[in-house]
């Protein structure tokens, strides 16, 4: 600045031009410098908020720039606003010059506001600073003007000036002080930036009311290059510096939104690192502890503030210190061996105890200072159950080393994961040579042994079901077959995934071997007993035949001492046949080889016909048997009709032996609510003694019977009992001393199946009403004499039919083919040729294949009566040969004669 502006000898005061103001420039500075000062608070506060030197000073240098260019900015709009009477030019270089005292100025400005506490020379000192950096500012400005003109100062006027700015700039400066950092409210923001706006303004246009221009006269020769026009210098002070501000501003708000994130998420991280259940401590790269949280002090007994400051080995066992320090003063910061993996350690509490902690160290850079962040938790207890678990593991191992059944585990592909040892002592195969593999390679299968039960077990395994006793076969080391029954159950996760299966095995092997022995064995009792019983009732066969035809000879009546007699022979010889009924009955039960036949019966027909059957018996008792009650005849039951009245009749058999004299017996039926009918047989006998009624049901137990004159052989209850419980049935009974014993029944009721049941006494009626009118021959091939003579005189009593015998199988044929009979009946323990080939010569041959073949034999058993049947015998008759058998017969020569008409 020239010091001749203030010296006006050389100026016609006459020349002086006059000047004004655009008023909407005037106000447009006004704003540019408000949204300055607006700015320059918000960089205050980010420095403020800075925590680190860098950052702070970059906030000061940018915040500096911005503000000095918005009060310059201000000061060249008001230039542009002032109107004179000659066009006027302002030079670049001196432009752009005047624009440092601002920048200047307000750097002291900002330094200012940041400290934390000042004195009020400093505070002066600050305010004089800035305003000589907006005196400088302007009055360079002004120096720029390039105009045919003398630019003269009033020199009272520009002191004025500068005692004003620095007063408003100490203004400035004590409110942002002394009351801004009090009052945060935003409104006071707005007007403190207000206030700044109007002191630098106020300043400026002070200044320039202080300014004078006078004409020289000279014609205006100055060229345009190189100059700003006023439009120009507008719109490039205008744009330029309001993007500046803008930006600045928008700076300071977006790093004030992050402050804030990050504020938040440093709260959310404080309360996480201090309501953690794991103990987080941080050190420096000194191994001094920087923070300590509440469950690291519940941890190691000391307070934050005890700790905070030393040395972490403080918190370490005696014969770790020493290494701790050259750690990490070696440590890499990607180091693997210390770093970012867990490890379980030994620390120290604030009492001098040692226990163990699970601890991992993550090192960071943070603002270019290394530092370390543990984590670590007290697994005291988890030691302890590491320990438990150990102790159980090793027990369980001892357990099952000496048991002798075998813990097996399958993953979730079937494959084998675990075998205790038991297994290789059953085996002798090693167990890890069994390990991962399938369960197909280790078990052996024969699809033909009746001991496997491979099927139902992949069944079971594949539809993911427990395993319960499942008999499966093992190869051992030796290929010796190893008998064993697995059980186990199906593993899932939390998310009811299938993982496989845990279980147990047990070696049947001498079980089973010794089970297969007892079948033999029984096997060979049932052939003996089948073999006996040929034996005995061959003679039975012709006793009770015999006994039967002087019985019923109306020809020849007995006397009254021969019937008696005769009598005596059937009674005993019924008896005898009864025992050995019995006994077979028993041995296939035993042996389950007894076979049923579970058909729809009508409860009526049942009953009527047992108590048909029974009343010769009770007649010879004296007993009178009667029904309570009688059913519909729709009332239907399921069971084998056979074996259902044996049981009927058994019970009635006993109601009356054991009956009291003139005793009586009551059947009654009744329904129960399980979907069974009680059939029951009440006696009045002397009743059985409590004591005693739990033997009722054993083997050959009679209850002391044996030694009176009632006839039995102990087993024939323990047969009913095994038939009803083939049947779906039961059997019990309910006794007191004194009054009776009522022995009952339950079968399972049947469905009606609406097929009308033809009574007895018709079929009877019709079969005889045919009879007379047949014109049949029996072929009877049998090689004993008695049988042979017992059925002629069986068949005599027929009009219509004839027999004819062999005693040989071939002889059989040969008559067969000549003879032509209606039905054939061929004893199967014939001499010479085999029943079967017998049976298939017959069938091979046209003339002799349609004739119907009857088997006759001692043995009852039910798989020689299949094998029978299967073979092409139509039916199968036992000896003793009853008469009711011969009935059979007719009926099926009634229904061949029927068909053949």
């Amino acid at each position: 600045m020239e010091f001749w502006r203030f010296d006006y000898s050389m100026v016609d005061v006459n020349q002086l031009l006059s000047s004004q103001h655009d008023v909407f420039m005037v106000v447009m500075s006004v704003v540019v410098v408000f949204v300055a000062s607006l700015t320059m608070l918000h960089v205050t506060e980010r420095i403020n908020s800075a925590v680190y030197t860098l950052r702070r000073r970059l906030w000061i240098t940018s915040g500096a720039f911005v503000m000095g260019i918005g009060i310059w900015a201000m000061h060249f709009i008001g230039m542009l606003a002032f109107k004179l009477q000659i066009p006027v030019h302002f030079d670049i270089e001196m432009t752009l010059i005047s624009i440092l005292p601002a920048i200047l100025g307000c750097s002291v400005f900002l330094t200012q506001l940041t400290k934390e506490t000042f004195s009020k020379l400093e505070l002066l000192n600050s305010g004089c600073c800035l305003a000589v950096g907006i005196g400088l500012m302007h009055f360079l400005g002004m120096e720029a003007i390039e105009a045919n003109a003398l630019m003269r100062y009033q020199l009272s006027h520009f002191i004025f000036t500068l005692v004003l700015a620095v007063v408003l700039s100490y203004l400035s400066l004590y409110v942002y002080f002394c009351i801004g950092k009090k009052i945060t409210d935003y409104r006071f923001r707005l007007g403190a930036a207000l206030l700044f706006a109007v002191s630098t303004s106020t300043v400026h246009y002070v200044a320039m009311h202080g300014t004078f221009f006078y004409a020289t006269g000279v014609e205006d020769t100055l060229l345009i290059e190189g100059f700003f026009t006023q439009v120009q210098l507008s719109f490039l002070i205008a744009g330029g510096c309001t993007t500046l501000i803008l930006l600045l501003l928008i700076a300071t708000l977006v790093d004030k939104r992050f402050e804030g994130v990050k504020h938040l998420a440093d709260g959310y991280v404080r309360a996480i690192i201090d309501n953690s259940a794991e103990g987080i401590i941080t050190i420096n790269a000194q191994g001094l502890v920087m923070s300590f949280n509440p469950t690291a002090e519940r941890t190691f007994g000391y307070s934050a503030s005890e700790i905070i400051g030393k040395n972490i080995n403080l918190l370490m066992a005696e014969n770790m210190r020493s290494a701790h320090d050259e750690y990490l003063k070696k440590s890499d910061i990607h180091e693997p061996r210390i770093f970012n993996q867990s490890r379980d350690l030994k620390a120290l509490k604030k009492d001098g105890s040692l226990f163990p902690i699970e601890l991992n160290v993550s090192p960071m850079n943070m603002a270019g200072e290394k530092i370390f962040i543990g984590i670590l938790h007290d697994i005291s207890e988890r030691k302890k159950q590491e320990q438990l678990l150990k102790e159980n593991r090793e027990r369980f191992q001892r357990l099952t080393e000496l048991s002798s059944d075998w813990i097996w585990e399958t993953d979730s592909e079937q494959k084998i994961s675990y075998l205790s040892d038991s297994f290789h002592r059953l085996t002798g195969r090693p167990v890890h040579e069994v390990l991962g593999s399938k369960r197909q390679q280790v078990i052996w299968y024969n699809l033909d042994d009746k001991d496997s039960d491979w099927d139902k077990y992949s069944e079971t395994l594949n539809s993911h079901q427990p395993l319960r006793n499942f008999k499966l076969s093992l190869r051992d080391y030796d290929g010796k077959l190893k008998y064993t029954t697995i059980s186990g159950k199906p593993v899932f996760n939390a998310e009811g995934e299938f993982q496989g299966y845990q279980g147990t095995g047990t070696d049947i092997t001498e079980l089973t071997k010794a089970r297969k022995d007892a079948e033999k064995a029984n096997n060979s009792k049932s052939e003996f007993l089948s073999s006996m019983s040929h034996e005995l009732r061959t003679p039975l066969n012709a006793i009770l035949g015999f006994a039967q035809l002087l019985e019923d000879d109306s020809l020849e009546p007995l006397s009254k001492d021969q019937s008696e007699s005769v009598q005596y022979i059937l009674k005993s010889g019924n008896h005898l046949l009864t025992l050995i009924n019995d006994i077979l009955d028993l041995s296939k039960i035993e042996s389950g080889n007894i076979a049923l036949l579970l058909e729809n019966l009508v409860v009526n027909d049942l009953l009527d016909e047992c108590l048909l059957l029974i009343q010769p018996f009770a007649g010879s008792h004296a007993i009178s048997v009667m029904q309570a009650n009688r059913l519909d005849d729709t009332a239907i039951i399921t069971a084998d009709i056979t074996r259902i009245k044996q049981v009927i009749l058994n019970l009635l058999s006993n109601a009356i032996k054991y009956n009291s004299k003139k005793g009586k017996v009551t059947l009654s039926c009744e329904f129960m609510e399980n979907h069974k009918l009680r059939i029951a047989i009440k006696d009045t006998g002397e009743g059985i003694p409590a004591d005693k009624q739990s033997k009722l049901f054993l083997p050959f137990e009679r209850l002391g019977a044996e030694n009176s004159e009632i006839e039995g052989t102990g087993i024939g209850l323990v047969v009913c009992k095994d038939l009803m419980e083939k049947m779906h049935g039961t059997i019990g009974f309910e006794s007191k001393v004194g009054e009776g014993s009522s022995f009952w029944v339950e079968v399972p009721l049947g469905v009606d199946d609406k097929q009308e049941t033809q009574p007895i006494e018709e079929q009877i009626t019709k079969q005889h009403e045919h009879v007379a009118k047949l014109k049949s021959t029996i072929l009877f091939i049998e090689d004993n004499p008695a049988n042979i003579r017992l059925i002629e005189k069986v068949v005599s009593r027929y009009q219509g039919l004839s027999l004819i015998s062999a005693h040989t199988a071939e002889l059989g044929i040969s008559l067969a083919g000549s003879e032509k009979p209606s039905i054939i009946l061929m004893d199967i323990n014939l001499p010479g040729m085999n029943p079967k080939e017998a049976l298939a010569a017959l069938k091979n041959n046209p003339e002799t294949s349609s004739i119907p073949v009857m088997a006759i034999g001692e043995s009852v058993s039910e798989n020689e009566i299949k094998r029978g049947i299967s073979a092409g015998f139509e039916q199968y008759l036992s000896k003793p040969i009853h008469l009711s058998e011969v009935d059979e017969v007719i009926k099926k020569l009634i229904k061949l004669d029927s068909d053949r008409r």
